[in-house]
């Protein structure tokens, strides 16, 4: 490799992994205080660059142009409607100096038709080295290839670029690098099996739910891809998906929680199955209906900061994630912890007084009742439900009972349960799929 540029970039994010790799072990009030310190840079640019903050900013700047982050509260918390509302107001008009080169996402679509997210190549290097972090905490080894099977980053191999069919630190020497495989999650379920079966032992990237559903399919065929671990993103992974993997394929997930918006926001922890968030890339709060803090120990709403996306600044972000702080963790980390990251709240189930839930309904005991390998469960009313099963069969008048009665010990036992036969779920445009449903009717 001689081109300057790349290698200037490659030593820039060499130094940033390496500064993680140290951070993380610092006592938690020394990486918060780095993490203010960098918020500061970011606050200055988004005043002085990006309309719609230039009011909010203003009124916590102090006279030596810093900002008094103990007034942190007073800005807004923003939601998709409102960028969505106004999406110019959130560019920046010029860039400083290693910022320039922007790279563009999209939202999910799985609430609406998503919006664009301009970021710029220093943030993604950000999120990238962090992921080398988490491939170095569960020991995934970079010789091993990676198929990737997502919507987003799935895009035609580049020719020209040698490093772009490789995975891992791009510092490393190339023959110590697996290749990297890409497809995309909308490729029907047996292209997919078919494909993975004829690239030998691998590491897969993927949704939880596809990675359960290759699974299943694999296991209906008597065929055995050579998947040596997960690495999952992109939706809430589940007990009950890691135990139907790992009955099936013998391997282990590892999981990262992150978003379109504001980047990777937490990682699990290989000691504790906890959640370490990524204080050095985003500033996270979890908060109430109202906006208000949440102590640990309370469920909450997302609120997410990116510190390093210049190009379009989310400050205060909202989603409708809800998640749980979590004491410090005893992997001795000072990264910051979730206790839970519990899920979409509009697809948690509500109790006759109001109160949200999430049944843990175990696909071993529905396939030990029916035969059916997949299910969704949509709760209509406060005791009304749809089970949804995609069954080789027709239900017999002693599953039916047995079924019901399983069913009513997670929902109450007045859960009036209508069961139905599919032959398929639908999946959202990312490839997302909810086995748990409210309907909004």
């Amino acid at each position: 490799m001689t081109d300057p540029a790349l290698i200037q970039r490659y030593h820039v994010a060499r130094s940033f992994y390496e500064s993680l790799m140290k951070s993380q072990w610092l006592p938690q009030e020394r990486i918060i205080a780095w993490q203010e310190r960098q918020l500061q840079q970011m606050l200055a640019h988004a005043h002085a660059q990006v309309p719609f903050y230039a009011g909010p900013l203003g009124r916590i700047r102090k006279p030596d142009g810093g900002f008094d982050l103990s007034r942190w509260e007073e800005l807004p918390i923003i939601s998709r409607e409102v960028v969505e509302a106004d999406w110019d107001a959130f560019q920046a008009r010029t860039l400083p100096p290693g910022h320039e080169g922007l790279i563009s996402q999209s939202t999910s679509a799985s609430e609406s038709q998503g919006f664009r997210v301009r970021k710029t190549r220093f943030d993604h290097t950000g999120v990238a080295c962090a992921s080398f972090r988490y491939a170095d905490w569960f020991g995934h080894d970079y010789a091993t290839p990676l198929v990737m099977i997502r919507a987003g980053f799935i895009r035609p191999e580049r020719a020209d670029d040698p490093e772009d069919k490789l995975w891992g630190p791009p510092w490393l020497p190339p023959e110590t690098r697996g290749s990297r495989h890409r497809l995309h999650i909308s490729t029907p379920l047996d292209e997919q099996l078919d494909w993975l079966m004829g690239l030998g032992q691998v590491i897969l990237n993927t949704l939880p739910s596809n990675a359960m559903a290759l699974a299943q399919r694999s296991e209906e065929r008597g065929l055995r891809p050579g998947i040596k671990s997960i690495m999952s993103v992109g939706e809430k992974l589940s007990r009950d998906m890691r135990e139907e993997v790992r009955r099936i394929w013998g391997c282990e997930f590892s999981d990262v929680y992150a978003t379109a918006e504001t980047g990777l926001i937490a990682i699990e922890c290989p000691q504790t199955g906890l959640y370490h968030l990524q204080p050095e890339l985003s500033r996270t709060e979890i908060v109430d209906d109202d906006g208000h803090p949440c102590p640990p120990g309370k469920a909450g709403l997302l609120v997410a900061t990116s510190l390093y996306n210049f190009a379009m600044p989310l400050i205060r972000y909202r989603f409708q994630d809800l998640v749980e702080e979590g004491p410090p963790c005893t992997c001795s980390r000072g990264l910051p912890v979730l206790s839970r990251i519990i899920g979409r709240k509009s697809n948690l189930f509500e109790r006759p007084d109001g109160s949200l839930y999430q049944p843990d309904v175990s696909t071993a005991r529905i396939r030990d009742i029916t035969g059916a390998r997949a299910w969704q469960l949509t709760q209509h009313g406060a005791g009304s439900f749809t089970l949804a099963l995609a069954c080789p069969g027709a239900f017999s008048t002693t599953e039916m009972p047995q079924l019901q009665s399983y069913l009513r010990t997670l929902l109450g036992d007045h859960a009036e349960i209508n069961v139905i036969p599919v032959n398929d779920f639908p999946r959202s445009k990312g490839g997302k799929f909810y086995p748990l449903t409210r309907s909004k009717s």
